[in-house]
């Protein structure tokens, strides 16, 4: 199954934490976790601040999202 970034940051925005996103999103957490990693390899940043909990986005992820969301 495959699901889109939009999903996966909105998700991620949503529950505050990979484990529920995943679970929201009926994937596994490793699925999750290695497409916001490539995101963050392609964006060349951060996306997900992993250091405030719950978990949120960063400037460069809400960017991310709200460009994804106006297309």
């Amino acid at each position: 199954m495959s699901v889109s970034a939009l999903e996966i940051l909105s998700a991620i925005e949503n529950e505050g934490n990979f484990r529920k996103a995943a679970a929201s999103l009926g994937v596994t957490q490793p699925y999750l976790s290695q497409v916001v990693q490539r995101l963050e390899k392609e964006c060349r940043g951060l996306i997900v601040d992993r250091h405030h909990k719950p978990f949120r986005l960063t400037e460069l992820g809400q960017y991310y999202l709200d460009s994804r969301r106006r297309i």
